[in-house]
Order: C-alpha cells, then structure tokens, then sequence
C-alpha cells in the first residue's frame, strides 16, 4: 500500500492519462487506475 505514488509517477512518465488513485477504509492507497491515450 505505500507504492501509490511510485505507480502514479510511471503511468504520468509513460504518458498515460486519467491517473486516479483509490483509496480503501484505512485511507491507505489501494489501486491506480489509468488510460493509455
């Protein structure tokens, strides 16, 4: 759960678009979703 923000900065380094996080009840980061343009 502490690899959220290393995920987010490689999908906007491979130029994806629409990076969004979830998180889960515990406010921790749960999933990275993201769209290949």
């Amino acid at each position: 759960f502490e690899q959220g923000e290393a995920v987010r900065h490689f999908f906007k380094k491979m130029a994806f678009v629409n990076i969004k996080t979830v998180k889960d009840f515990g406010n921790n980061d749960r999933v990275t979703f993201a769209q290949w343009p």
